[in-house]
């Protein structure tokens, strides 16, 4: 089932600075390099980090509410 949580002040931060550096990045290599591929090189792991993080935050969801079905009365 999932979360109706709002996601937390810091997946937003995450998500901007993400953006940030994606544009900058593709910027950099239109603009100086002539290279379109200088994204790849830091777009595509910040892109992974983040997915990682969810990946991680999910799974704390789910422990917290494992947990707390099995302490019930």
């Amino acid at each position: 089932m999932p979360s109706t949580d709002e996601p937390d002040g810091l997946d937003r931060y995450m998500l901007v600075g993400i953006a940030i550096v994606t544009v900058l990045a593709v910027l950099y290599g239109v603009f100086l390099t002539s290279n379109l591929f200088a994204l790849a090189g830091v777009a595509v792991p910040l892109v992974a980090l983040y997915l990682f993080w969810r990946l991680v935050r999910a799974h704390e969801r789910i422990a917290s509410a494992l947990e707390a079905d099995s302490t019930g009365p």
